[in-house]
Order: structure tokens, then C-alpha cells, then sequence
């Protein structure tokens, strides 16, 4: 057994978490791990410059690939992922009639926190 060092510290990689998000209501943890993923896909678009035509930053996520970095069913999949536009926390947006786009929602006062 050892213990980890600085140098180990910075080989690893990290997902962002706002603290206001573990503040919305009605979210449950799968919602909070899902957002987390969601916003990592965000930050790839912004590295890849996905923008609709009024500059909004954004990202595809599919239920599989959800699925393949946190093991949970595609129902769990689905109901996370409408918690989350309930929420106001993120917007989906249909995309030539089959893809979803998916955006951060930037007015926190659009999000229902709760007392």
C-alpha cells in the first residue's frame, strides 16, 4: 500500500460539479452524475466550436453513451435526463428531426431551487 503523492494527484482527471446544482430540486444523484457528464460534453463542444446561429454552445449525449461511464439502465437513463429539463438545469432541442441538442441552461433564476 502506498499513498498517493502530488505527482500522482496531477496525472489524474477530474469532472466539474457547480455547487449550485446539488441545491436544485427534485434532482436526484444519478441526475447530479448525468449533468456532470453532460457538462464534460459541453466543454468538448466549446474545444470544437459547436454553436447554433445565435452562439449557443451545444452537445449531443446519447443514452448509450451515458450508459457505458455509469452503469445504469436505459430507463434510469431517460428519467435522469427529464429531471434534468424539468429542473430547467439543461434544454434539449430536437436536431433535423432525429438528434437532440442539448444546452446548459445560463439563467440560474430559470432553475427551481430548492427553500
Amino acid at each position: 500500500m502506498s499513498r498517493m503523492k502530488i505527482k500522482d494527484f496531477k496525472k489524474l482527471e477530474f469532472y466539474q460539479l457547480p455547487k449550485w446544482l446539488l441545491k436544485v430540486n427534485g434532482l436526484k444523484p444519478v441526475d447530479i452524475v448525468v449533468y456532470t457528464l453532460a457538462f464534460n460534453n459541453w466543454k468538448l463542444s466549446v474545444k470544437n466550436n459547436l454553436v447554433n446561429e445565435n452562439e449557443e454552445i451545444y452537445f449531443f449525449m446519447t443514452h448509450e453513451g451515458i450508459r457505458d461511464e455509469i452503469e445504469i439502465g436505459k430507463d434510469q437513463v431517460i428519467d435522469s435526463i427529464k429531471r434534468l429539463v424539468e429542473s430547467k438545469v439543461i434544454i434539449q432541442e430536437k436536431f433535423q428531426g432525429k438528434a437532440t441538442r442539448f444546452y446548459l441552461e445560463d439563467d440560474l433564476n430559470q432553475i427551481k431551487f430548492k427553500d
